[in-house]
């Protein structure tokens, strides 16, 4: 692609979302950074033996024996690695693949000009490609106690050991919570690791204060009640639900997500949907399979997975059998969705696009975050806590250590067991209101990704300087 040999280093990240699926952080800190530096995006793969993964977007799939590289941005590509090899995490095979893809990366940066390399990891199985690579500088976004998630036998221990020497060898570190910058401080040089949460769309902020600027009848009325039976205005309920349109209420079958195309509707062009409340008083557009659903509307959004409560989630679909627990999103546990789905009132909408999230999270009259206790709720700093913020919705979670010395903590309702939590829900439907919703909105401006992004060049910025 280019003739010309270049002086500047280029960015190679390894990332461990594909570029066209929903933009995580490295999606963002990557578009940000590609502004002024140039970054060759390096998707996941799987083994040979595997078939794609189902956040693999249409197109996107790995090929058996070949890489492939694609221009995204003015100064960024992604490039897509071939397939790898079975049992890829056993320590053996796995130094083998990434040796073979640090070559990969060093003809691709050759490709594009660059002898230069800075590589940053996402992916930290990829520190086994320093030889092969031979990179400059070495940066690592630690953005989750990886170790601790479910794992084959090799896969856990041979992604700690990466993550350790990564972390001591690293340049430059990032982790989302004070909590990881703590367990891992003695492993990275003093004053290499930075703390930047995660965050969420500005354009969802500015969304949700558009909509109720715009919109009132989008809020409540001061005292007006979400919680069943508490003299909520006529209609508020909604239609009662009667089996609803084709997968409205779907129950995962074996071990694949819900419809994901929601149901079709009942009635009515798209676009013209009302708000049940207040009479019919014009709303926002609602998703077709959520609008006819009783309310209040209890909603989750995300992974469907073995690290959600599932006991929590159950609790709360009885404490309010009039109102509707909402799913959105794939489920990867089946076992544990069919155990919720035992409450009537409990309806999985499947995976939707993440122009339509929210569309839903902004309908929600609260919103869940329902972490089991454990190592991973230990350090996780969750994505889907930025964005219903956002979006004005109030939160209720249970208690996410990570989060604990985040100024957004406030605006959340912490909840262990579920007696608390379902009070949580109650309390939350009962006193929410616009003021509430906007303070919110206006707590996590300091949360946008082009805030921290911006955080993040700075950062790199400054390190840059000390390495000359």
């Amino acid at each position: 692609m280019s003739n010309t040999a270049r002086t500047d280093p280029l960015i190679i990240c390894t990332s461990t979302q594909y570029w066209d699926e929903a933009w995580f952080r490295k999606q963002h800190f990557m578009a940000h950074l590609a502004k002024t530096r140039r970054v060759l995006y390096v998707e996941p793969s799987f083994s040979i033996l595997r078939r794609p993964s189902a956040h693999c977007p249409a197109g996107s799939e790995n090929k058996v024996s070949r890489a492939r590289m694609r221009r995204r941005l003015p100064n960024l590509w992604t490039l897509t690695p071939p397939r790898g090899l079975p049992l890829w995490t056993h320590p053996l095979v796995s130094r083998w693949q990434y040796r073979l893809w640090g070559r990969l990366l060093r003809l691709a940066a050759r490709r594009l000009g660059h002898e230069r390399t800075w590589l940053w990891l996402y992916n930290p199985l990829y520190v086994q490609s320093r030889a092969a690579l031979q990179p400059e500088r070495l940066i690592f976004d630690l953005v989750d106690d990886l170790g601790a998630y479910q794992a084959g036998a090799y896969s856990r221990p041979t992604m700690q050991r990466c993550v350790e020497d990564a972390l001591r060898h690293a340049d430059l570190a990032f982790t989302t919570s004070s909590l990881l910058a703590e367990r891992y401080a003695q492993l990275t040089p003093s004053g290499k690791l930075h703390v930047v949460p995660n965050g969420v769309r500005g354009e969802w902020i500015d969304r949700g204060n558009r909509e109720a600027r715009t919109d009132p009848g989008g809020e409540d009325a001061p005292g007006e009640s979400r919680v069943p039976g508490q003299g909520g205005a006529p209609g508020e309920s909604g239609a009662p639900s009667q089996g609803g349109a084709p997968g409205e209420s779907c129950v995962p079958g074996q071990g694949g997500a819900p419809d994901e195309s929601g149901a079709p509707g009942q009635g009515g062009a798209p676009g013209e949907s009302r708000a049940p409340g207040r009479g019919g008083a014009p709303v926002r557009e609602l998703p077709a399979d959520l609008r006819f659903l009783p309310r209040p509307w209890i909603g989750f959004m995300g992974a469907i997975f073995v690290y959600l409560d599932f006991d929590l989630l159950l609790a709360t679909a009885r404490a309010f059998p009039d109102a509707s627990l909402v799913m959105v999103g794939p489920v990867q546990d089946p076992q544990g969705a069919r155990r919720l789905s035992r409450a009537p009132n409990v309806h999985f909408l499947g995976r939707k696009p993440q122009n339509q999230v929210p569309d839903y999270v902004g309908a929600f009259d609260v919103c869940l975050c329902p972490f089991k206790a454990g190592a991973v709720r230990r350090a996780v700093n969750p994505l889907k806590i930025y964005e219903y913020l956002a979006l004005g919705r109030p939160v209720v979670s249970t208690p996410l250590e990570s989060l604990a010395t985040e100024p957004v903590a406030q605006w959340i309702r912490f909840a262990e067991e579920p007696s608390a939590f379902v009070a949580a829900v109650r309390e939350t439907l009962e006193g929410d209101g616009p003021e509430r919703r906007a303070a919110r909105r206006q707590a996590v401006r300091p949360y946008a990704w082009e805030v921290l992004s911006a955080r993040v060049a700075e950062i790199l910025a400054a390190a840059e300087s000390d390495w000359k």
